[in-house]
């Protein structure tokens, strides 16, 4: 521990200094990962974690900077301490959450992936407190964020009990809510997928679910997870869905066996136009290699 504190301290230094380089601030902060790891025998961490609050602010900043081997490094430095740390980093965890969420709005993929990956690793390991990602999520401008907090529930059902979920559900919910009610296809059917599998994992809330989505949304829902309890009873509630997802099927069926003759005929078409010059111009090179009868004769009487 003495040597986590000295190093804590020499980290703190170098990050509040304006004229540090980038490159020491990485290594500054890999040493603190370093010295964590030199510290796998002890039983809990919840001392180590008080510590390294004292960084919290200084590495949230590096997070949220624009250069994206600092970002990357600090990411994959954090993801060795989470590892380390598991649950006990949750403290930490709560205080970072919004730099690191904040990542998914840059325009630079270098930037968002190593944020996105050091969320999942947090998902996985920490039991954080999701009512601070509920309210990122209210405020939350961009479709990527939005996604990338949607993503996270689907983590959180796979490692959280349901003893850790279900003081969460509301805030749950609500970020279901207004992600069904977004403006991007791609944040809708994710909201609809975490959905789902809530509806699986707490199948006695199937009908209150249900009643969570619009028509247009029970439709798409039935078609992207129809083996799924939620479909199940969508189902169930209105039978009429399937009838009229059976006749866009066979609609759709349909139009590809349309477009496909369609395309082939076009394709035989094009062969024929294609061929057709080329039998005419060999058509041309014999008669014009062919010598003339009249001429032929004159050769002979000579």
């Amino acid at each position: 521990m003495e040597r986590l504190l000295l190093q804590v301290q020499e980290t703190q230094k170098v990050l509040q200094k304006p004229e540090s380089d980038w490159s020491d601030r990485c290594a500054s902060i890999k040493d603190i990962a370093t010295a964590v790891e030199s510290l796998r025998q002890l039983e809990d961490y919840k001392d180590v974690v008080q510590l390294l609050l004292s960084l919290s602010r200084d590495i949230g900043l590096q997070i949220s900077a624009i250069r994206s081997k600092l970002v990357k490094n600090v990411c994959e430095d954090l993801i060795r301490i989470v590892i380390v740390t598991g649950r006990d980093f949750r403290e930490m965890a709560n205080v970072l959450l919004p730099s690191i969420i904040g990542t998914s709005k840059n325009t630079s993929a270098a930037i968002r992936h190593p944020g996105a990956k050091l969320l999942s690793k947090l998902s996985e390991k920490v039991r954080y407190d999701l009512a601070i990602v509920r309210k990122i999520y209210e405020n939350a401008m961009q479709a990527k964020t939005c996604v990338l907090i949607l993503e996270q529930l689907r983590i959180v059902f796979v490692y959280w009990s349901d003893e850790e979920v279900l003081p969460w559900d509301s805030d749950i919910l609500e970020m279901v809510r207004l992600g069904l009610n977004g403006q991007h296809n791609n944040v809708r059917k994710a909201a609809r997928d975490v959905l789902c599998r809530f509806s699986s994992r707490w199948s006695e809330r199937v009908d209150e679910l249900r009643e969570m989505l619009s028509d247009q949304a029970k439709a798409l829902l039935v078609q992207e997870q129809r083996d799924s309890s939620l479909a199940a009873a969508i189902m169930k509630k209105h039978p009429e869905l399937v009838t009229k997802l059976e006749a866009l099927s066979r609609n759709r069926a349909s139009f590809a066996q349309s477009r496909f003759r369609l395309r082939k005929s076009v394709q035989n078409t094009e062969i024929h136009m294609s061929a057709t010059p080329s039998l005419q111009l060999e058509q041309q090179e014999v008669l014009e290699q062919k010598p003339s009868s009249s001429g032929r004769k004159r050769r002979e009487d000579q």
